[in-house]
């Protein structure tokens, strides 16, 4: 197997990094608002404890759409 092909199959097991890339947004916005209302140093850590939660609801994401296989070993 090529690193191509190894690449290819993490992209589609993980539908292209979209659920990643949507929670990600959600957390800056999280954020914008929260400056918005409250301090800058509340806003920094909503993004910064947001973005440690980024992989987590993504993964959870494409698992509920059923799409996440196992990537094949090697």
């Amino acid at each position: 197997m090529t690193i191509e092909e190894a690449q290819g199959d993490m992209r589609q097991s993980y539908l292209n990094g979209g659920p990643g890339m949507m929670v990600s947004g959600v957390v800056w916005l999280a954020a914008g608002i929260v400056a918005l209302v409250n301090t800058e140093l509340i806003s920094v850590l909503v993004f910064f404890l947001g973005g440690m939660l980024i992989h987590p609801p993504g993964y959870f994401a494409i698992q509920s759409f059923e799409t996440l296989w196992a990537t094949p070993k090697g």
